[in-house]
């Protein structure tokens, strides 16, 4: 049988602290509520920008180390 080889990319992931993880939790939230309802002033039109800025501070909690 043939060896498998690496791709060589490794990205090396720590678990994310319980702030960040609750910080980017409100943030999506938000964004979801924003979304389910529409018609509230600010976190209707800015629904969509706040689930995303949940997920990426969820992300980068867990790319870097010590967030």
């Amino acid at each position: 049988m043939a060896k498998r080889r690496s791709s060589g990319i490794s990205i090396k992931t720590t678990p994310p602290g319980s702030t960040t993880v609750i910080i980017s939790l409100i943030v999506f939230i938000l964004g979801v509520i924003g979304f389910i309802f529409p018609y509230t002033a600010i976190l209707g039109q800015l629904s969509f920008w706040l689930c995303l800025a949940g997920y990426l501070l969820l992300l980068a909690g867990v790319l870097m180390k010590g967030l």
